[in-house]
């Protein structure tokens, strides 16, 4: 092994102790267990075990950025009054800030506290896309709460964004003209969703690696890799590389998506049974930071038969996989 590629799997392995030194037990001879994790990798897997589509669609069609902005205004107004009078206000107080993806392609978009304010960056792509992503973020700025960040909103946030995005289509599809390539986004949040699991599972297998061994070199990272197919193989490549680059592990940021992409798809089903459901979106989404994750699970009637680690009974299980694959079914429709 060459110097700098010993230096790589060195940091890798710092990144791998500050993980497990961080955590919560805060006991130097803690070891995570393969049950701390069941509930993740169940999510992860079920995501991973449905096809979907394993490439990005190209938007073709051209739309002013204004003419997104009216869409995610109106889409919006159609879930609350409040949701569309929040956003106008952020645009209106210059609280939305625009950064083009054909200047910088690595630009995204997220929701930020600078100066003590919550503030909104869009990577804007001139086309159908950007009303999607303004509603994503127009979310999660609606239910960000810096000083009452709770875990469940961590867990949740991605979960809501995700749901309206999904909505959002459903509204463009009812309009009497439907836009051009409205129908992409629902596909590429599926491929993304199946990035975020396939990097989450490697993630867990990992740090799991770490605690029986103590140290990942390039054999154990080969071990984790044997007899995976070649979309796992690119990204939990793509994963690793990351973290010996950046020194960091990404875990909560493809936590909330998995929990997002299959308790999204589980909430969508329930409105798509009964648009009462629409009132359990939006009050779960209004209640976030009051609520416990495990609060969250029952109220959408999932069986919690054990709150740490998480498990859920088999039959809420199968309802959450049930909806996972009616959506990609519907992905066409």
């Amino acid at each position: 092994m060459s110097p700098k590629t010993k230096e790589k799997y060195d940091r890798l392995n710092r990144v791998l102790e500050n993980f497990i030194s961080g955590s919560a037990f805060d006991d130097e001879n803690f070891f995570y267990e393969d049950e701390d994790f069941q509930f993740d990798l169940m999510l992860s897997q079920l995501i991973m075990d449905i096809k979907s589509p394993l490439c990005n669609s190209r938007y073709h069609g051209r739309m002013r950025l204004q003419q997104s902005l009216n869409h995610s205004l109106a889409f919006l107004g159609t879930l609350k009054k409040d949701y569309a009078d929040a956003l106008s206000l952020a645009v209106d107080t210059g609280k939305v800030y625009l950064v083009s993806q054909k200047l910088y392609p690595n630009a995204e978009s997220l929701v930020t506290i600078t100066d003590g304010e919550k503030r909104i960056y869009l990577a804007t792509t001139d086309t159908i896309e950007d009303a999607y992503t303004i509603t994503h973020e127009a979310m999660h700025y609606i239910n960000f709460d810096e000083a009452a960040a709770s875990e469940n909103w961590h867990l949740m946030t991605e979960t809501f964004s995700i749901v309206a995005e999904t909505l959002e289509r459903k509204y463009f599809a009812n309009l009497p003209v439907r836009p051009q390539d409205y129908q992409i986004n629902e596909k590429n949040v599926l491929y993304a969703l199946k990035v975020k699991a396939v990097k989450l599972d490697f993630l867990i297998r990992l740090i799991l690696s770490y605690n029986r061994h103590r140290y990942i070199n390039q054999y154990r990272l080969m071990e984790l890799l044997q007899d995976q197919n070649e979309f796992y193989v690119y990204y939990a490549t793509m994963e690793a590389r990351e973290i010996m680059h950046n020194g960091r592990l990404n875990y909560g940021v493809l936590l909330r998506y998995v929990i997002g992409g299959c308790l999204s798809s589980y909430m969508l089903d329930r409105i798509d049974t009964n648009s009462k459901y629409l009132d359990e979106f939006r009050y779960l989404n209004d209640h976030a930071k009051e609520m416990s994750f495990i609060d969250t699970l029952t109220y959408l009637g999932l069986d919690v038969l054990e709150e740490y680690p998480i498990v859920l009974s088999n039959q809420s299980l199968k309802d959450i996989k049930g909806a996972y694959v009616k959506r990609v079914k519907n992905i066409s429709q």
